[in-house]
């Protein structure tokens, strides 16, 4: 089953880095970035986190929403 998690994390991301993520959609919040994606199954979003720590981003908080919370 596919499920949503909304990130955010420090700073604003270029439109470059965030395609990486692959988002749903996106937007920037005080002095922060928030995206949504998708994932299949447990080993895409832990892609996902490691991704972050690899790129050297803050995570500040990861929530699962779902499709409805995009809109």
């Amino acid at each position: 089953m596919t499920e949503v998690y909304r990130f955010q994390v420090e700073g604003r991301l270029s439109a470059d880095l965030l395609t990486t993520f692959q988002p749903l959609q996106s937007t920037d919040r005080a002095g922060s970035t928030v995206f949504w994606c998708a994932f299949v199954d447990r080993a895409q979003l832990f892609g996902a986190i490691a991704r972050c720590e690899l790129l050297g981003l803050a995570l500040v908080s990861l929530t699962r929403t779902g499709f409805d919370a995009i809109r």
